[in-house]
């Protein structure tokens, strides 16, 4: 699975490199307009706080452009340390909802 996007693989923001992860804790839900970078934000902060040693599970509910799955699904995947490093380990389960909109 392709999932994770390799570090270098995008330009980080300096503001995002210095985010507390260790001060993360709990849900953390990120929402914002249209093409935002909402998907690789999120991506690149799984890959952060799963380094740091916690198992971090990401939900993907945007049916139409989804990162994790084809469209017209909802994907939740599941990130350790381990999984990192090795993407095609990544434990994924998808629902297919028939739409490709999320009020749909």
């Amino acid at each position: 699975m392709s999932a994770m996007i390799p570090s270098d693989a995008i330009e980080v923001p300096g503001a995002w490199e210095h985010l507390p992860i260790a001060e993360l804790h709990g849900l953390i839900m990120v929402i914002g307009a249209a093409d935002v970078v909402k998907s690789t934000f999120t991506q690149y902060l799984a890959r952060r706080v799963a380094e740091s040693g916690v198992t971090v599970a990401e939900l993907d509910g945007d049916p139409g452009q989804s990162r994790l799955g084809p469209p017209a699904t909802i994907s939740l995947a599941l990130y350790t340390a381990d999984e990192v490093q090795h993407p095609d380990r990544v434990a994924t389960r998808r629902m297919f909802i028939g739409s490709v909109t999320p009020s749909g």
